[in-house]
């Protein structure tokens, strides 16, 4: 008792003054139900005398000499504060935390699937982009080659129109004719 409650000492001469005081248990295990019953009949047969208030406690008869309390031992039971139930405030505490750790975590995970679907989709944008480039060039170099076969093609008529014309000329006789060479 005395590790659990910080005000035992002020409170162990007031518990020890008078015979039919126990601590308040506030655990509400079932082993310590049974012994807080027990003590009650053990409370009431030891009393003599005593009155039972309608909260439980048995008060002795006004007979009973009360011990004046003193300045310093007024000031330390002011400052108990009733006991609570630490237990459920820790474990309120511990869902709440792991509440919020639960939903930053979420957050995280939405926010890393939205960056990774992000990603693929420039990627994808990316690719679409160098595959019509690619396209595009090779159209390009199609049209290139094209130009160049129609280029060739038309030197090639144009020396074969000249080689036929000169041909022609020389059979016939009428034009210009090769120069014989003089002797």
């Amino acid at each position: 008792m005395e590790d659990r409650c910080p005000h035992f000492d002020v409170l162990k001469d007031v518990m020890d003054s008078s015979p039919s005081t126990r601590p308040l248990l506030t655990t509400e295990v079932s082993e310590f139900r049974d012994d807080i019953e027990s003590d009650a009949e053990d409370a009431e047969t030891t009393t003599n005398g005593g009155q039972e208030d309608s909260s439980g406690v048995v008060r002795l008869q006004a007979s009973a000499e009360e011990r004046p309390l003193t300045g310093r031992a007024r000031r330390n039971i002011e400052l108990i504060r009733p006991p609570r139930n630490r237990a459920a405030i820790t474990s309120f505490a511990w869902n709440d935390f792991n509440a919020g750790y639960t939903k930053v975590k979420e957050q995280e995970q939405l926010s890393a699937r939205k960056n990774h679907q992000e990603k693929l989709a420039m990627q994808r944008e990316e690719l679409h982009q160098t595959a019509r480039l690619q396209e595009r060039r090779i159209a390009c170099v199609e049209e290139e080659a094209k130009d160049r076969i129609q280029l060739l093609q038309a030197q090639r008529d144009r020396e074969t129109n000249s080689s036929q014309d000169r041909g022609i000329v020389a059979q016939d006789g009428v034009g210009p004719m090769p120069k014989a060479v003089e002797r």
